[in-house]
């Protein structure tokens, strides 16, 4: 009941459109992205999607809660009328979060996956035993899932704190000047790393991160909100 709760209160806040587009139709892109260039790039068909996904996150953002950290906000209208209003809020933000975390992991998974298949595989090598660049640092079994993961929690970083950034204004081209730069920032953090030989430890590194700035953007949102629904 729980967790029912949480869920219709993220509902609330997002539209049948928003629900296609960010449900399915960015995952099924960026599967798509990473099938169409696995065949010639190999495995950055992966990292082109990872970086494409935190753009993605960004920019639908303002779709979902951007200006929430404004001072005047029209979408918490809602909240004059509910007793539970600042709980709701809370809950809606934290499913954000974890439909994000969700969304990452399963769309790297994905795009994993359909470079497999026969047309979309990457190139094998020259025949001698060695790959691309991009393959071996794929590997196979636990080390694949390893990377995927620390693909994803890499993307889930950047875009939330982007989105960080963005919900103090509800323009558009906020969302998307610092969506560009978001992804340049992930490109930077990409090359500088590359695939580190404890790509497990990196992604750990990552993951903690993902918890602080996930726990920071929630309490910056609710602090806006509460200051906000006090004044009114």
């Amino acid at each position: 009941m729980e967790m029912k709760r949480k869920i219709k209160a993220y509902l609330v806040f997002t539209s049948l459109v928003y629900r296609i587009v960010v449900y399915l139709l960015v995952p099924a892109s960026l599967a798509a992205i990473a099938f169409c260039t696995g065949s010639k790039l190999a495995e950055a068909g992966i990292v082109i999607a990872a970086l494409l996904l935190t753009l993605a996150e960004i920019l639908a953002d303002n779709w979902l809660f951007g200006g929430i950290q404004t001072k005047d906000v029209a979408k918490l209208d809602y909240l004059r009328t509910s007793g539970r209003g600042m709980q709701f809020m809370r809950d809606a933000l934290a499913l954000d979060l974890l439909r994000r975390m969700l969304t990452a992991i399963g769309t790297m998974a994905a795009c994993y996956l359909v470079i497999q298949i026969p047309g979309g595989a990457r190139p094998r090598g020259d025949g001698m035993g060695r790959g691309t660049v991009l393959e071996a640092w794929m590997g196979e079994g636990l080390r694949s899932v390893q990377v995927l993961l620390y693909f994803a929690f890499l993307s889930y970083f950047i875009s939330v704190l982007g989105t960080l950034i963005t919900r103090f204004g509800s323009m558009l081209w906020m969302n998307m000047v610092t969506g560009y730069g978001a992804v340049v920032l992930m490109a930077v953090v990409m090359y500088a790393l590359g695939l580190p030989e404890s790509v497990l430890g990196t992604g750990m590194i990552f993951l903690g991160l993902d918890i602080i700035v996930s726990v920071l953007t929630v309490n910056t949102a609710m602090r806006k909100v509460e200051g906000s629904y006090c004044e009114k």
